[in-house]
């Protein structure tokens, strides 16, 4: 007949006292009394049919068997708990991959109200410029950008992409007179590279005539562009979300009334062995609430209802 396997508090307390000498330390250590670690050692002992401590007046010392237990244990009660702790906190911790931009101008500067909202909830960051692979990569969710939806996944549609022209207030002040496009040609653009088509899309969505102007600073992504835009190198084009309120962009001035709509958005997918997770829906709620909260300036953009 098998014998059934100790239990994983009776071999920490064993090794406890192993270490410590004292059935004290160890019911301080794992948060009992006293007569219950001499149960729990009581209990091991019964189960091995061996004595694995020697009590005496002097003390307590381990045994020719006890010491082979614990030659044969090693670390295995080390890395169980590290196991079932790291289980334990990935079961409330949420992996989350997202956009850069999304990320430090809109997702970033919101979350104070999630930790207020659900305390609880703990979001694990990371940054891509690709999707990730939510059926292969160690991620729960993620932001993406695209026509959507995707198969195998749960879409949540949080806003649609848009582009605005921003800068500093004194830089748009300069574009509020009849003549746009000559304006705009003698004035400095931001262009980021992961975004090649936006000043040629805005350009058209506003009723620009003839060619768009030239970039005068090139950079790598919109994250750059937006702090070139800050220190006053130019203008660049952005989705008006991100410079508004909470975003530390704020500070940059929108063009009125030149907003153009996209067909791409923003959404928020989860694999569907997700779906009964209570956290990442917890999670999609909120992001939902506050993506309907449009800035009273951006109306001009309409999401898909």
């Amino acid at each position: 007949m098998a014998i059934g396997l100790p239990s994983l508090k009776a071999l920490r307390a064993f090794s406890i006292i192993a270490a410590d000498g004292s059935f004290e330390r160890a019911a301080e250590r794992l948060g009992v009394s006293r007569s219950a670690v001499s149960h729990l050692v009581s209990d091991l002992e019964h189960q091995l049919g061996v004595r694995v401590l020697q009590r005496s007046r002097r003390g307590v010392s381990v045994t020719h068997d006890g010491k082979a237990l614990l030659f044969s244990m090693g670390d295995a009660i080390q890395r169980i708990e590290t196991a079932i702790e790291s289980f334990r906190r990935d079961r409330s911790q949420i992996r989350l991959s997202t956009l850069a931009t999304f990320a430090s101008c809109w997702l970033l500067p919101r979350l104070p109200d999630l930790q207020t909202r659900h305390p609880h909830l703990q979001l694990s960051l990371s940054t891509s410029i690709q999707a990730v692979d939510l059926s292969t990569e160690d991620f729960d969710c993620a932001i993406r950008h695209g026509m959507g939806p995707w198969p195998d996944l749960d879409c949540t549609f949080l806003f649609r992409e848009a582009l605005v022209l921003v800068g500093l207030p004194q830089l748009i002040s300069r574009l509020r007179g009849p003549d746009l496009r000559s304006t705009l040609s003698h004035t400095p653009i931001i262009k980021a590279r992961s975004r090649p088509h936006d000043l040629g899309q805005w350009w058209q969505g506003v009723g620009l005539g003839g060619p768009s102007p030239r970039f005068s600073l090139v950079v790598e992504n919109r994250e750059q562009a937006l702090a070139a835009a800050v220190a006053g190198a130019g203008l660049t084009l952005i989705n008006p979300r991100y410079v508004a309120p909470p975003s530390p962009m704020s500070v940059l001035a929108k063009l009125p009334g030149k907003i153009v709509s996209l067909p791409e958005g923003f959404f928020f997918v989860a694999p569907q062995r997700n779906r009964g997770r209570k956290n990442i829906s917890l999670l999609s709620s909120w992001l939902t609430s506050e993506a309907c909260k449009l800035p009273a300036t951006d109306r001009a953009v309409r999401d898909p209802q």
